[in-house]
Formats: structure tokens, C-alpha cells, sequence
């Protein structure tokens, strides 16, 4: 698992292989130990949703906003 900066925002971004797929995403945060948290947090949900098919809980008004957006 790789972290780097981007100068752009500050924020740290996690670069991982997991099941065969590329996984690039910012951690949302500046803090370095913050986000070593947060990428094992989301590598841990990866594998559960991959393993033992737990699907994240989605609200409905989380559904709606993301809709709109895009």
C-alpha cells in the first residue's frame, strides 16, 4: 500500500491492488496516521464485501444526493 501527498489539496492518497483491481482514492485527510486508519478501515470493508458479501448500509437521502450529483 502506497500513500502520497498531492500538492494540489494536501490531502493523502492510498494507492493498493486488491482482487486483482487497481484502487487509487484520497483519504480525505492531511493527517498521515489518519489516513493509514482510514485506507485499513476501507481495505477491511473491501474484503468483507468481497468474502463474506456484506453490502454497505446506503441511506435512502445518501441514494438520493448521490443521484443528483451525478
Amino acid at each position: 500500500m502506497r500513500f502520497y501527498k498531492r500538492a494540489s489539496d494536501g490531502t493523502w492518497h492510498v494507492d493498493f491492488w486488491h482482487n486483482g483491481r487497481r484502487v487509487r482514492t484520497s483519504t480525505g485527510t492531511a493527517d498521515r496516521q489518519s489516513a493509514r486508519e482510514w485506507a485499513e478501515r476501507y481495505k477491511a470493508q473491501l474484503w468483507r464485501a468481497e468474502r463474506l458479501g456484506e453490502r454497505p448500509a446506503v441511506t435512502w437521502d445518501a441514494a438520493v444526493l448521490e443521484w443528483l450529483v451525478s
